[in-house]
């Protein structure tokens, strides 16, 4: 084993033999579908079956969170964000097996 010092901190290589991982097949968050966007108002947020959607979270650019939702649905959302200001928001998609980040863009 080779130990490095770098500013308190130690940093340890050594040869490790990965025996099973953690990754959930299907579960990438690339297969989430927001349409349209860019958007006047409405974004469609569709998740396949095996999402187990738990909370949506949405925040303005700067981090301020403006609207949540705690929910069991599955496949197809809705989303109007007609009351805000044009700019670029991010939807933070919280599931049980992860967390997926998206960007909506309001017009």
């Amino acid at each position: 084993m080779q130990t490095k010092k770098l500013k308190n901190i130690e940093m340890y290589n050594e040869n490790v033999q990965i025996l099973s991982d953690t990754k959930v097949d299907g579960l990438t968050g690339m297969d989430i579908t927001i349409f349209p966007n860019p958007s006047f108002g409405t974004f469609f947020v569709h998740f396949p079956e095996n999402y187990n959607i738990q909370k949506l979270e949405i925040f303005t650019a700067d981090g301020k969170k403006i609207q949540e939702v705690i929910t069991e649905f599955s496949e197809n959302l809705k989303i109007n964000l007609g009351n805000f200001q044009s700019g670029i928001y991010y939807l933070k998609i919280i599931t049980k097996s992860g967390v997926y980040n998206r960007k909506l863009i309001l017009q």
